[in-house]
Formats: structure tokens, sequence, C-alpha cells
């Protein structure tokens, strides 16, 4: 009851509403113009500073500080608001449980402490207001969020790796096809601590020249991530500064270039018996916006384009794991964009989880 009061504060007298409007979550805007930026705002002065102080001091560890809190509860917040809203003013509990579960991976990966790990859980269920202010945002089980994908497994949770921890572009994407995200800039991607994340996603730019410095500082550390059975998913690299580049952070060599060809667009799918590319049409393949002018024939070349037969998909494994290679930018706005199916493929695969047989 309580819930219901504070959300229904921001209900605003109707405006001009469509005679038919197409979805549960036009019908709400159009009674509720600007309702994140207001409810946001709101909860940040309302509920914010006594949950963080709450929330870090249950766990009681010196990974996890006030900073650290704010950071993840504003994530929990906008998250969440999102989802209230696609759903026309309410939130299934499965969908609860999608929006908390990138705070818990995030939790996890910077407390580095089972004990610390489970006071965190325990707080996160406690239903008294004045413990956790912000407990009508969160499930009330941890029965896992259901799997996107068929088969009743726990959600693939993707690390991408972009500009900054902002709700990029591809995180946006990803979580629109029902993948658990969580969001880090290029510095901050650590594949050592990555230990909950099925797949990390190098999102477009990543070969960039500041970008792929601290990157491929860490190669070892990818390595050892995808032959321990991690999936490894990247876009295009995007070098601007240095034209080529040849990131060592990739288990096998693949040199990019920056600059394409655009004069004939056609692309073929080479690989109509891998499950990325499987019964999808050459125009749903990525296109070279980054060529790979060399690729190490450990990798398998799923996809090209017509004119220059420059390779713009290709997959390889690796020790248990596996990697993905393709040259499109993954935003909705690019010149060429790539489509949904093939995109979801890619971390499906890469993570391991495709149909069995396959």
């Amino acid at each position: 009851m309580r819930t219901s009061m504070f959300l229904a504060i921001f209900l605003l007298c109707p405006g001009h509403v469509p005679a038919e409007p197409q979805s549960a979550k036009q019908r709400f805007l159009a009674l509720n113009p600007d309702y994140k930026a207001g409810v946001t705002q709101f909860y940040a002065q309302e509920y914010l500073p006594g949950t963080v102080r709450s929330m870090t001091g249950a766990i009681r560890s010196p990974g996890f500080r006030d900073a650290d809190a704010d950071r993840v509860l504003r994530v929990l917040i906008g998250n969440f608001l999102d989802q209230w809203i696609e759903g026309g003013g309410q939130v299934s509990e499965g969908v609860r449980e999608e929006v908390v579960a990138p705070m818990d991976v995030e939790v996890k990966r910077l407390v580095r402490d089972e004990d610390a790990y489970r006071r965190y859980l325990a707080w996160r269920h406690i239903r008294n207001s004045a413990s956790n202010p912000l407990a009508f945002l969160m499930p009330l089980h941890d029965s896992g969020p259901p799997d996107a994908h068929g088969r009743g497994e726990p959600p693939i949770r993707v690390l991408v790796g972009d500009v900054a921890a902002s709700d990029g572009a591809a995180a946006k994407r990803l979580r629109g096809l029902k993948f658990v995200v969580v969001d880090a800039p290029w510095d901050k991607v650590d594949p050592d601590r990555a230990e909950d994340i099925d797949v990390i996603f190098l999102a477009t730019s990543w070969g960039d020249q500041l970008a792929l410095a601290a990157l491929d500082a860490k190669k070892d550390a990818f390595h050892r991530f995808i032959r321990r059975g991690g999936g490894l998913v990247a876009s295009q690299p995007n070098p601007a500064a240095f034209q080529t580049c040849t990131p060592a952070l990739l288990p096998y060599p693949i040199t990019f270039h920056y600059m394409y060809d655009q004069k004939d667009t056609t692309r073929l799918n080479l690989a109509h018996d891998h499950f990325i590319t499987e019964d999808l049409a050459g125009h749903e393949m990525p296109f070279p916006a980054d060529p790979m002018l060399k690729v190490d024939p450990r990798y398998r070349v799923l996809a090209k384009q017509k004119s220059t037969g420059f390779p713009s998909l290709v997959a390889a494994s690796s020790g248990d794991g596996r990697v993905v290679v393709q040259t499109a930018n993954e935003s909705y706005a690019s010149t060429i964009p790539i489509g949904d199916e093939i995109l979801r493929r890619m971390i499906v695969w890469a993570a391991g989880r495709e149909p069995t047989g396959r």
C-alpha cells in the first residue's frame, strides 16, 4: 500500500490523450509526462541517502563504500522506472528480479567476499522501510529472472565495456534483448574479477587509442577469462588514431583497418550451419565498418562483404571459452545497423547457451 501511494504521487492530470494509444507505455506517458525525471529526483531525495547508509552498514566491506552504494542504487532506480513505464505502471516479480540482477553482480564484484555478499542479500530482502527504504523496488525471492532464451537456465550476464559506465547504447540494447547487463568504462573492465559474468561485450570504439591501451594491458586476464569458459564479443574497434590495430587481448590475432568501402554494401552469409548465422539472409550479416585485413586461421569466417571480400563476422573457441568478433556498430543509430536476432545469437553462442546439438 505504501509503495502504491508513493508512486501515485506522480500521476499527473491527463492532457491530450490519443484516442487509441498503441501500448500501455504510451497510455502511461500520456497521463504522466516527464514521469521518470520527477520520480528519480524524488527517490534520490527521499530514499537514497538512507538506503546508502543502511546498505553499506549491512555489507560491512572495505571494498564497498557509500559512493559504490549510491552508484548501484541510482542504476537500480533508473532500471526499475524504465520497466515501470514499459509496463504501464506495473512491474512483475520476475521483472523485478531482472532489474536487481545487475546490482547483485556489481556488489559481488566489489566485495569479493562471500560473507559480505550474504550480508548484502539478507539486507536487500528486508521489508522494513527503515532498514531498507528502497525495499519496494526489490524482489521478494531469489528464484532468478525468467530465462529469455528458452532453456530454463539462469539469465546470461553480460559485462559491457564502453566509453563510460553511463548506460550507453550497447548496454541499453542488450538489456532490451533480455540479457542481464553490467557496464563499466574501458579502464575498469577487469576479466579476473568477472567471476559471475558469462560474456564480456566490447562496445564500438574499443580499439580507440586510449581504450585499447587500457584493455590490452589486461590481455592475459582476457585470455584467462576465455580459457576458463567465458565468452567475448567484440564489436567494431574503430581505431581512428592509428588507422589500424592488432589487439593483443584477442586470443588469436586480427588486424583491423579504420577505412571501409561502402559502394556496395552487399554481405554474404558463409556459414548457414552455424548457430549465429543459420537461416539468416545476407543483409542480416554485420557490415565491415572496420575491415579485417588479416584473420588468424583459427577463427571461422561466418560473413563477409561481397565486393571487397573483407570478413565482417568471425568466431572461435579458445580453451573452454568462445570469441565472436563482428565489425558493425551495434547502435541502432549507425549508418548500417546490425539486427537484433544476430546480435542476440552472438551473445548466446559466446555464453555457450545455444540449444543442445549445435
